[in-house]
């Protein structure tokens, strides 16, 4: 699918009061360049579980992919994100079975949430990355202009307002 890899991870879940929607915001490692992807509530949710290493009485969905891949002797290998706002986003799973490689379709969002249960990469598709913003703030304000921050990677510099 994708010619060049462009490793990225995610920064933060936010709430735009705007759009009434949230997004995971996603730094891109090579350049540090950053995007956006809108989700649902749900989706979000999902996100910031992942992220904090959450998990709860009894599986979600994402936890039984996990253990079926695993079980099956499944070796997880990447995800990949490609799309934009036009056309939409797209995400697969790329993960090896005993002999052969293999791809699962999921939405981006999932894919997300897989890559951070998995603790594999995730990577764009270079139109992805040219149209993301030139540079990570310096700092995420816990309330700035119309977003909230919901969950905020522990390596990012936060600033209170």
């Amino acid at each position: 699918m994708m010619k060049q890899l462009n490793e990225a991870h995610v920064v933060a879940v936010l709430y735009d009061e705007v759009r009434d929607t949230p997004f995971v915001l996603l730094k891109v490692l090579q350049n540090n360049a950053c995007i956006s992807l809108p989700v649902n509530p749900f989706e979000a949710s999902s996100i910031i579980m992942a992220s904090e290493a959450l998990v709860t009485p009894q599986p979600r969905i994402h936890d039984v992919v996990v253990t079926l891949l695993r079980e099956q002797g499944c070796t997880a290998e990447f995800v990949e994100l490609w799309g934009s706002n036009l056309s939409g986003y797209y995400g697969r799973l790329r993960y090896r079975g005993r002999l052969f490689h293999h791809y699962l379709s999921v939405g981006p969002a999932d894919s997300l949430v897989l890559a951070l249960r998995l603790h594999i990469p995730i990577f764009l598709d270079n139109s992805m990355v040219q149209s993301a913003q030139n540079e990570l703030p310096d700092s995420i304000a816990y309330s700035s202009g119309n977003n909230q921050v919901l969950y905020l990677d522990s390596s990012q510099p936060v600033q209170s307002i």
